[in-house]
């Protein structure tokens, strides 16, 4: 259905989770994000517009994943001093989706940023810059591009919006389900953003609810292996016809209980119900 295809089937026969008995989530975040849910009797889906901020694209230092660009950051929670690390060990050239989720947690975390996702004027290495106010990552002295490398409160109001369409198509699901945080036992994560990105920060800013019981898996490129075992595999085909045929599919852009998930998630890390030891809520 809508952005829904042979992507999502490919990630669904690579993790397996139509063969499972337990809960299974898949994700498969890029400028169009899918949500599978499901196990080995149905399969509930959705889609929806992320946005390409988690491929380093719509940020102003945002770069996709190449030699120079920011992978990971850690601040220091007494100096708010940003400390990163290079793809590549080199200097640094941009964020990369991966660094700006570890960013964006961190800056929370260490309360630059509060829970409606505005920088605190007062903090250290935040100041007013040319887009209103700004957190410097990195000196223009320690880049390669000869510039400060910088967070702005628009990069912010964009990264938020794209993790709140994300969190809010997963918690839909999980409502029309029934289902809570506890009944998730599998957690595949397709694509670059599933390999490199650290999962306790993409939680702590609010990208995926709190599965206590969940286990994380990352799949690689799952539509890439889905659609290889298809062709190499006629048993592969025929699973792939019937998980097409047994996937529900939600349209979220009628959805008016979207609205209502999606509403709650620009704030972080979102609603207590599914963040019980973070969320403010």
């Amino acid at each position: 259905s809508r952005f829904l295809g042979g992507d999502a089937v490919g990630d669904v026969i690579a993790s397996g989770m139509h063969q499972k008995e337990d809960m299974s989530l898949m994700v498969d975040l890029g400028t169009n994000g899918e949500i599978v849910f499901g196990n080995n009797k149905w399969l509930f889906s959705c889609s929806c517009a992320s946005g390409p901020a988690f491929e380093g694209e719509g940020v102003r230092h945002g770069m996709r994943g190449s030699i120079g660009g920011i992978d990971h950051v850690s601040i220091d929670a007494v100096t708010k001093k940003a400390m990163v690390s290079t793809i590549g060990n080199a200097p640094a050239k941009g964020i990369c989706g991966s660094g700006l989720i570890d960013l964006v947690s961190e800056v929370f975390r260490i309360g630059v940023m509060d829970f409606s996702g505005k920088f605190v004027a007062s903090m250290s290495y935040v100041r007013e810059g040319k887009w209103g106010l700004e957190y410097l990552v990195v000196p223009a002295e320690e880049t390669s591009v000869g510039r400060d490398i910088i967070l702005t409160q628009a990069d912010l109001d964009y990264v938020i919006d794209s993790k709140a369409a994300a969190c809010g198509a997963v918690t839909v699901l999980m409502k029309k389900l029934k289902i809570g945080i506890e009944d998730v036992k599998n957690i595949y994560l397709a694509g670059a953003f599933g390999t490199f990105t650290d999962m306790e920060n993409a939680t702590r800013m609010g990208i995926f609810p709190e599965f206590p019981n969940g286990v994380y898996h990352p799949l690689g490129n799952g539509s890439l292996s889905g659609a290889y075992a298809t062709l190499l595999s006629k048993e592969k085909r025929r699973e792939a016809l019937e998980v097409a045929k047994n996937m529900v599919y939600v349209d979220l852009l009628v959805d008016l209980e979207f609205i209502e998930e999606y509403s709650k998630a620009l704030y972080i890390p979102g609603d207590k119900e599914y963040f019980p030891s973070l969320g403010k809520n």
